[in-house]
């Protein structure tokens, strides 16, 4: 099937367009990123106070990409990205898995795909 390939290369490209790249924090994620810092230097999971929800998933998925390089904010949105795609992927299969015709399991997937890197990369 050529659908999940042609959704992946169209969010590819609009991944080229946008960039992700840059060891810049966008909106909060200097507060989960030191989280991720202080267990990759310590050991230990300490959560900022500025973190609204548990962390400890998303702490151990970002620490994953720091382990090449050391901290960078770069690594924790390519991990962002990694995740989002994996979530694309399940979204049309769901989709599809609930006998959704496959334009609307294409569109759902593309919905999803614009949104989530688009939010992840684009300063609002």
């Amino acid at each position: 099937m050529i659908d999940l390939p042609l959704i992946s290369l169209l969010w590819f490209i609009s991944l080229i367009i946008v960039t992700p790249l840059g060891n810049f924090p966008l909106n909060d994620d200097w507060s989960y990123g030191l989280t991720v810092k202080h267990l990759i230097e310590t050991g230990s999971y300490y959560p900022t106070a500025n973190t609204a929800m548990p962390l400890l998933v998303h702490v151990l998925w970002g620490s994953l990409f720091w382990l090449p390089k050391g901290f960078s904010f770069t690594a924790l949105r390519l991990s962002t990205l990694g995740a989002a795609l994996v979530g694309i992927a399940g979204l049309y299969y769901l989709m599809r898995d609930l006998r959704q015709p496959r334009w609307l399991a294409v569109l759902a997937a593309l919905t999803l795909g614009g949104q989530s890197h688009l939010s992840r990369v684009a300063p609002n």
